[in-house]
């Protein structure tokens, strides 16, 4: 985490993230966040909506809420910087791991639901 909403008054949370090749999160959208990415390396396939981008080092794509997104690492290593508005979401894999230990794919959704995100699908296939 790169910075939290108590860090910024609420305002935004900021990730930097690390992907491996042909994983990233389901296709998802959020009720309460508007969220943008930043490639720092490699190659993204990112989706909003119905536009596809072939993201690459230095390419920012903006998800505003109520849009479905999501995205794949296409080269590795592939890191990204996420930002939220407003924060919040910027803990949820923390929050994950501190409820269940560990990787629980089975409650990422009812996790993901409480805070307003929806799952529209599984994860890419690594």
């Amino acid at each position: 985490m790169k910075a939290s909403g108590a860090q910024t008054g609420g305002l935004f949370g900021l990730v930097e993230v690390s992907t491996s090749e042909g994983s990233g999160p389901p296709p998802h959208v959020h009720e309460r966040e508007d969220e943008a990415f930043y490639v720092l390396e490699g190659s993204y396939e990112v989706t909003v909506g119905n536009d596809r981008f072939d993201a690459r080092e230095g390419f920012f794509i903006f998800a505003p809420r109520r849009v479905p997104h999501g995205y794949v690492g296409r080269a590795a290593p592939a890191r990204h910087l996420g930002f939220v508005f407003p924060s919040g979401w910027e803990t949820f894999f923390h929050d994950v791991v501190r409820a269940t230990g560990g990787a629980a794919p089975a409650m990422l959704a009812e996790l993901a639901k409480e805070r307003g995100v929806t799952l529209l699908g599984p994860p890419p296939a690594s």
